[in-house]
């Protein structure tokens, strides 16, 4: 058996992963009450395209808090989750930070 169908399951379980971390369907469209507040960490390319992949966006994440003053004030491509200076975590106290790409994680 090929590497491919071996890849493709691992990125289905990654993608189950992300899904249910960001409380996915939306509580909106669940009707659930107490859902936590997940933002996220890093506005870096690997973030935002796991965060494509698995069909997040504004209403899943409300921002995306970055260090890069380049990339505050800015839109990250196709979720059109905003990025925000890292302080908004402070402010908002979100229930879960999720870190988009892991070398990030000591910030």
């Amino acid at each position: 058996m090929g590497k491919l169908p071996e890849l493709v399951r691992s990125m289905k379980a990654e993608q189950t992963d992300v899904i249910v971390v960001v409380g996915y369907p939306t509580a909106q469209a669940c009707k659930v009450e107490n859902v936590p507040t997940v933002v996220a960490y890093g506005a870096a390319a690997k973030g935002n395209t796991l965060l494509n992949y698995c069909g997040v966006d504004a209403s899943d994440i409300p921002y995306v808090a970055d260090l890069s003053p380049h990339k505050q004030g800015k839109l990250l491509p196709g979720s059109h989750i905003p990025v925000v200076a890292p302080d908004r975590i402070a402010q908002t106290r979100p229930d879960i930070v999720l870190i988009l790409p892991w070398n990030l994680a000591t910030e």
